[in-house]
């Protein structure tokens, strides 16, 4: 058994596809993915990534990080239920240019129209979406072996700004941070 570590794949189902292949993942039906975030947003594959990760979980092959892709499509979401909707569908918000919101259509198997149209039903059919149903849930904020930390951005550390610039500093309790905190450290 090996692990193979991906990230910001974007939907873009074929080209990682491709990349697994090549790398040997599909060789030894042992291996594990960990994908580090990031699974949809742009690419027009959303839900054969969704179908293939799902595949993967279920075989007990997968693990799953947040990345900043996957707040983004929950922010969405709740923008859409705040009245957001034409906003974010006429392209004046960073939703539709990050494909958050061509990513709410193909889940939803939607067109524009229809969504525009009736909002509330884009909304359910994505939140009872697998990606939202199963996917989500399951993604965690980091997971550590022995010798590698995994995670999409970096652990949350304490950020002190001095003359205009930021310094780092590790923090030894970053295991237990908060939410907030997690969210912070995937931007």
């Amino acid at each position: 058994m090996k692990y193979y570590a991906v990230s910001d794949a974007h939907g873009f189902y074929t080209k990682l596809e491709e990349a697994l292949r090549k790398a040997g993942f599909f060789e030894d039906s042992k291996n594990v993915l960990i994908f580090c975030g990031d699974v949809l947003d742009r690419g027009k594959e959303a839900n054969k990534m969704v179908s293939f990760l799902l595949k993967l979980k279920e075989e007990g092959r997968l693990i799953l990080i947040q990345g900043n892709h996957e707040d983004l499509l929950v922010q969405c979401l709740q923008s859409i239920a705040g009245g957001n909707i034409y906003e974010i569908a006429s392209g004046m918000s960073h939703h539709y240019r990050n494909g958050t919101w061509d990513t709410l259509l193909q889940l939803a198997r939607m067109n524009d129209r229809d969504a525009l149209d009736y909002p509330s039903m884009l909304i359910e059919r994505v939140r009872n979406s697998p990606f939202c149903r199963e996917l989500l849930p399951f993604a965690r904020d980091y997971y550590e072996t022995e010798k590698h930390i995994f995670c999409h951005g970096w652990i949350p550390l304490d950020i002190d700004i001095v003359d205009r610039t930021a310094v780092f500093k590790y923090r030894s309790d970053w295991r237990d941070a908060d939410t907030t905190e997690w969210h912070k450290a995937r931007w």
